[in-house]
């Protein structure tokens, strides 16, 4: 009986530790998938920037002294 329980738990812990190492592929993945999200965010709100720049230098209002 010691043998069989012995044998069930060294296969526990090294089904343990492939799920551990292997989940520094997952950690690795989540983190590029951050990485795009807040690189399309950073982009949108260039872009956003830029267009409300754009839209006030379009639409400026001019003094009397400029006219």
């Amino acid at each position: 009986m010691t043998a069989l329980t012995t044998t069930i738990g060294a296969t526990a812990i090294n089904d343990t530790l492939a799920n551990v190492s292997g989940s520094g592929s997952d950690l690795m993945a989540s983190v590029l998938v951050l990485a795009k999200g807040m690189l399309g965010i950073f982009l949108f709100m260039l872009m956003f920037y830029l267009l409300i720049y754009g839209l006030e230098k379009l639409f400026a209002v001019r003094s009397k002294h400029e006219a």
